[in-house]
């Protein structure tokens, strides 16, 4: 049966082939008969013609195709070439930002989006004492004194300073104020009621009575009138004042007895203090006027300005403190004995150890900031500069001995003041012109 079966198989395929083999032997004897007639009819011409016509198309596609690629190559270059310029200004972009961040003076954190310090600037390690290494990855909660619980204040002003003057509240600036939080920072509320109209809120300072919490004190730099100009009155930079001009406010120091809801002023509040109260500042209120109360007495407060005063009635009078120095800006009061009192001022740092009846001031601490330096040609010659909050001074140099020779020499009052320029004649160096603020020439 197998052998029956390949047989069939066999004769099946045999036969298959016979037929293939048949019909190939067909097509060969028709196909001269087919190009006889091509020929004949001029077919060839026509499938020539054809095949012409299929190969210029298929050229035009190619030579669109080729004009498409050339457009997309191009495209893409100058998108690279975009990218690249882009990028280039980003990366001098991102270094510009990186070297201010590396020389700033203040402490920086860098966070990514869930709050984790990424990086810190060498500021940070001098101000914290945290390396870089031991911070990244970590949240700057790990900062937090414990101090304090999640309620404290804040003072916000808008301020514009133009030429020639000091700043001022611009019109529709009304979003200055005092603001407090009570979770930590997270969401703040406004505690303005009792303060002066926000038109006329400049610079806020605060404090909080450590003895009696609920006590807060706010020394507000307001800009509401206080009084006409004198005729022939001169401001505090001994400059005319305009006819039919008003005198400011200026300082003016308000309490809060229940943590900041509401507000009362205690300054100013008879004619004779009122008038103390708007030379107290000598204009500078805008620029760094702090508050500060005694650790142990709710009624013991320090304004701090171009000078510092102290009052023991919560603001109504004051007195001036002996314990500070020029442009006060900084106060730190012992906790456990208020009459340890250090100041930072323009004029360095201070200290007084008796509630400011004598004062020391540090020394070893290089804090003198000179504004410019000019030479003259006397033999030995002298170095000029006008020094911050202290006035010009010149020393003589001698360098007889070598450059690295030269031994200290006593510092001298010289012409001019605060921010002078200097010019000295080159051939009589005794000649010697200054310029300070406001166009005074000496």
């Amino acid at each position: 049966k197998v052998t029956t079966k390949l047989a069939a198989n066999t004769r099946e395929k045999l036969d298959s082939l016979l037929r293939h083999i048949r019909q190939i032997d067909k097509i060969e004897r028709d196909m001269p008969v087919l190009i006889r007639q091509l020929t004949a009819n001029g077919e060839n011409e026509r499938l020539d013609e054809a095949y012409r016509h299929y190969y210029d198309r298929q050229q035009e596609r190619a030579a669109a195709y080729r004009f498409f690629l050339l457009l997309a190559t191009l495209s893409m270059l100058g998108y690279a070439a975009f990218v690249f310029l882009r990028l280039r200004e980003k990366s001098r972009s991102l270094q510009l930002a990186a070297s201010v961040i590396a020389h700033a003076h203040e402490s920086i954190i860098i966070t990514d989006i869930t709050g984790n310090i990424v990086d810190v600037n060498p500021a940070f390690t001098k101000v914290t004492g945290y390396t870089r290494e031991e911070v990244l990855g970590k949240n700057p909660r790990l900062l937090q004194s414990g101090r304090h619980g999640p309620e404290f204040y804040a003072g916000m002003w808008q301020r514009v300073r133009r030429k020639w003057s000091d700043p001022r509240v611009e019109a529709n600036y009304s979003e200055g104020g005092i603001w407090k939080t009570t979770d930590g920072g997270s969401t703040w509320n406004p505690a303005n009621e009792g303060l002066p109209d926000p038109k006329f809120r400049g610079r806020v300072g605060l404090d909080i009575a450590r003895s009696n919490p609920n006590v807060v004190y706010a020394v507000v730099d307001s800009y509401d009138t206080g009084r006409p100009a004198k005729p022939g009155e001169h401001d505090a930079y001994d400059r005319p004042l305009p006819e039919n001009s008003n005198i400011i406010r200026g300082m003016e120091i308000y309490r809060s007895d229940d943590k900041g809801r509401s507000w009362h002023k205690t300054s100013g509040q008879t004619p004779e203090t009122a008038q103390k109260m708007m030379s107290l500042g000598n204009t500078y209120n805008w620029v760094f006027t702090q508050i500060r109360v005694d650790t142990k007495n709710e009624n013991k407060i320090y304004v701090l300005a171009l000078g510092v005063s102290v009052s023991e009635d919560a603001g109504a009078t004051f007195t001036p403190f002996k314990g500070g120095g020029g442009d006060n800006h900084r106060m730190w009061i012992d906790p456990v004995n208020p009459n340890v009192v250090y100041t930072a001022s323009d004029a360095g740092f201070t200290m007084t150890n008796d509630g400011g009846k004598t004062r020391k001031e540090a020394t070893g601490i290089h804090g003198t900031q000179f504004y410019n330096v000019e030479l003259d040609t006397a033999n030995p010659f002298h170095a000029y500069g006008s020094v911050q909050d202290a006035g010009s001074y010149r020393v003589a140099i001698d360098v007889r001995n070598g450059r690295g020779m030269f031994r200290p020499m006593p510092w001298q009052s010289a012409p001019g003041g605060e921010g002078s320029t200097h010019a000295i004649d080159p051939v009589a160096p005794s000649i010697v012109y200054s310029h300070s603020f406001y166009g005074n020439f000496t």
